[in-house]
């Protein structure tokens, strides 16, 4: 797995392996085994290529779940991430609040 940080758009890659392992998270999973890039900018998903291929006629549910999981470790680790101006539409829409 692989997250960039362009400061205006994020670009998600993640190998088989990446997905077969979220796969075992995810019941009938469409994406186990597939190689999945995934560029985002503040309006949304603008590239996709799964397999290298420009189409994906899968679950968005397991998409949006496995590039915002993604997405979201990659911010563990690099917290200027949560300022990119794409973090809110590629992973930030799909965390959970907690109240105190």
């Amino acid at each position: 797995m692989r997250v960039v940080d362009n400061g205006d758009s994020i670009i998600v890659y993640l190998s088989a392996s990446d997905t077969e392992r979220f796969a075992r998270r995810w019941p009938c999973s469409e994406l186990s085994g597939k190689r999945i890039v995934a560029c985002f900018d503040r309006n949304g998903l603008y590239d996709l290529a799964v397999n290298g291929r420009a189409s994906f006629d899968g679950s968005a549910d397991e998409f949006n779940a496995i590039t915002s999981d993604a997405i979201a470790d990659a911010a563990k680790r690099k917290p200027s991430l949560l300022q990119n101006t794409a973090y809110f539409v590629a992973c930030g829409q799909f965390q959970r609040t907690v109240s105190p």
